[in-house]
């Protein structure tokens, strides 16, 4: 038999941002409970509103399986001495909680061995409930703990109520000083008595119906995209961005959207201030006409159904109406003075107390920048004038002097470009200003232009090279500075942007700034922990995307020290289809082989030496080898990196045919030691693309 199962937590205003991350924390941690107890189920559903947590579980089965015990003892030469138990024997029955007569001898490959073998029955659901439900809620990832009352508990928001509800059966579990029973509350305004779940399957049917309470997170969101359509006039569109939309949704229970105007001269101010006025700040959603302009209105969800809405659409009006105020006063004001000019008031903005001021690091952007330049090998950098690469750099922070990005921080970057373009700034200039934040935060948009990218890759170096060097690294969960954020972004950035230099060469570059300007030594001891984090980072992004680690093992084994982040992606590429062809495995067995051959060699200066090959099988090894490095090389050369590894399958029969006939610890030393320069030879060629070995 099986019954269905109900937890609710009630709780005060929960923050939008961390709604579903604990909704979905909630149900993994229950159903690794479930699992872990062997219960069967056949669906779960989850709820999360502003006030509550929810988890629905259906047929929850009533009762564990039958349990297994089968626990092996010692061995039956040492259980018995003299046809009597020994200490061993009688310690291992008291510890499976039996007399020494009810263990039983099993036989196996390995010889007799006393075991203990026990069926019992299994718990009933009823008595493991609690113990599961204080597991999961100890597993919830809470931000930012609090507490309440006098109470010593702590939790992201106080908890008012619990349900906890198997069947029609109250669950007897007291968590945060609680204790649970079957009673949910339901919207603050609109529903003012507790309302009794009988029954699980009762639960979203009754607060929907009575509680004014969309508890289902997607169905809720559902609503809301219904309800605007009915209320936009047949030329609007709702400017719906996603993050914003699920924002309204973990604001509100019971939403009701509203549509509200204000006046035509404010649509003057550039779209990106007057989005963040509205949306950013106000939670409310901006409309479009059908060619993506925007037009004097928004939308406002509120989070009930008011009997005097005329006046809330004018209270929303009415705020709407002073912050586009106050955005377009901002504007206005700030355009007294260029960009240059407002670059000065940089230098009282501290970057970090051991690092200098904002104005110290644009100097530094520039310097990098410039490094970058003079490297041959960077055309795409090279087709901009140093004067506006210099340019750009300067001023790429100028805007958080600003009084717009002081009222509207979200708006840095943003609010450099727009007044770039007033003081009539080159193109490329005002994008790169911009642009030089992206990515923001994982999955963003990455910078368009080389000039943007390039900088973006100055701007994060710096902080990530510059922390590092006073000590402010990342821990555990800790990463108060962004810098894993920061890592992954130079990553992404040069990836896609093919960015033709090394890490190290960032990093270096990066840290003779800080010795130049703040008189800061970066060793290489600090460099190598650097390049390791951006390793790790690296790592742990392709591991996202379901590459497997060893792929990244196998290009790091190589310790190719001119390889970029992008080079490096093409080989992990290569070999991630590689692994899949037939001859693969083949190939990886004799690459280890190979390896644990020459694991044990001295290193010699001794050249190899064609001319004392005395058997067919080493001389046709040698011949495919100089065949193959003809086709090799030019792969390597221009990243054909696929083409290179199928180069290489060639090797694998005259290799196979190499260790049949031929002893490669020859008596003659001078024979053994050529026989393991050509296998030097032939691991270099295996181990051009990535480490074959570690494939394994």
């Amino acid at each position: 038999m099986a019954q269905d199962f109900l937890l609710e937590l009630g709780t005060e205003e929960l923050p939008d941002r961390e709604l579903n991350i604990l909704s979905q924390a909630l149900e993994t941690a229950f159903i690794a409970q479930l699992n872990t107890y062997a219960l069967s189920f056949s669906s779960t559903k989850r709820f999360a509103t502003p006030r509550r947590l929810a988890l629905f579980v259906s047929n929850v089965s009533m009762q564990q399986p039958v349990q297994q015990h089968n626990r092996k003892g010692p061995a039956l030469s040492i259980a018995f001495q003299d046809g009597k138990p020994t200490t061993a024997l009688k310690k291992f029955a008291q510890a499976c909680h039996v007399s020494w007569e009810e263990l039983t001898p099993v036989t196996s490959e390995k010889g007799t061995w006393m075991t203990y073998q026990a069926t019992t029955p299994g718990q009933s659901t009823y008595d493991l409930l609690p113990s599961m439900i204080q597991k999961a809620c100890d597993q919830l990832p809470l931000s930012k703990k609090m507490k309440w009352g006098a109470h010593l508990h702590e939790f992201l928001r106080p908890i008012h109520w619990i349900i906890a509800l198997f069947d029609q059966t109250i669950i007897p579990i007291q968590l945060w000083n609680i204790q649970a029973h079957n009673k949910t509350q339901g919207h603050r305004i609109h529903c003012h008595q507790d309302l009794i779940i009988d029954h699980p399957s009762q639960y979203e049917r009754l607060l929907t119906e009575k509680g004014f309470v969309i508890p289902d997170f997607h169905a809720r969101k559902q609503t809301i995209l219904h309800l605007i359509n009915t209320i936009l006039m047949p030329e609007m569109r709702p400017n719906l961005e996603p993050t914003l939309l699920d924002t309204i949704t973990g604001l509100t229970e019971w939403p009701v959207p509203i549509l509200g105007q204000f006046d035509q001269h404010f649509l003057s101010i550039p779209k990106p201030v007057l989005i963040a006025a509205i949306e950013d700040q106000q939670k409310c959603l901006t409309i479009i006409d059908k060619k993506d302009q925007l037009m004097p209105y928004f939308i406002a969800v509120a989070n009930l159904a008011s009997s005097h809405p005329i006046e809330v659409i004018a209270g929303y009006e009415r705020v709407i109406r002073s912050r586009l105020s106050d955005a377009q006063f901002f504007y206005e004001q700030d355009q007294r003075s260029t960009l240059l000019d407002k670059r000065q008031k940089l230098q009282d903005i501290i970057f970090q107390n051991k690092l200098g001021s904002i104005y110290n690091k644009t100097e530094r952007l520039a310097a990098w920048m410039t490094q970058v330049y003079a490297t041959e090998n960077c055309p795409d950098l090279q087709v901009y004038s140093l004067d506006d690469i210099h340019l750009a750099s300067y001023l790429t922070k100028s805007d958080l002097t600003t009084k717009l990005v002081l009222e509207f921080p979200q708006l840095q970057g943003i609010a450099g470009r727009q007044y770039a373009q007033l003081d009539q700034l080159p193109s490329e200039v005002c994008q790169a200003i911009e642009e030089h934040y992206w990515p923001k935060f994982s999955g963003d948009q990455l910078p368009n232009t080389s000039l943007s990218a390039y900088l973006a890759l100055a701007d994060k170096w710096d902080t990530l090279v510059g922390l590092f060097s006073v000590n402010q690294i990342p821990s555990g969960n800790k990463d108060p500075f962004g810098l894993r954020r920061a890592a992954l972004g130079i990553l992404r950035i040069m990836i896609h942007h093919k960015i033709p230099i090394t890490v190290l060469q960032c990093a270096t570059f990066a840290a003779s700034n800080y010795t130049n300007q703040q008189n800061i030594t970066i060793d290489s001891n600090r460099l190598d922990q650097i390049i390791y984090f951006m390793m790790e980072r690296f790592a742990y992004w392709l591991q996202e995307q379901g590459i497997a680690l060893n792929t990244f093992q196998a290009v790091i084994e190589i310790q190719d020290q001119n390889m970029t982040p992008y080079d490096m992606m093409r080989r992990i590429e290569a070999l991630e289809a590689f692994k899949k062809t037939s001859d693969a495995e083949a190939m990886i067995q004799m690459h280890k082989r190979i390896q644990n051959l020459l694991l044990n060699t001295e290193e010699t200066n001794r050249s190899f030496n064609a001319k004392i090959l005395n058997q067919i099988e080493e001389k046709s090894l040698l011949e495919t080898m100089q065949k193959q490095t003809q086709l090799l090389q030019p792969l390597l050369s221009h990243q054909h990196y696929s083409d290179a590894l199928l180069a290489l399958i060639p090797l694998l029969e005259p290799t196979t045919q190499f260790f049949q006939h031929v002893l490669v610890n020859s008596e003659d030393e001078t024979e053994r030691l050529n026989r393991y320069e050509l296998l030097h030879d032939l691991n270099q060629m295996f181990n051009s693309i990535g480490c074959l070995s570690k494939l394994a």
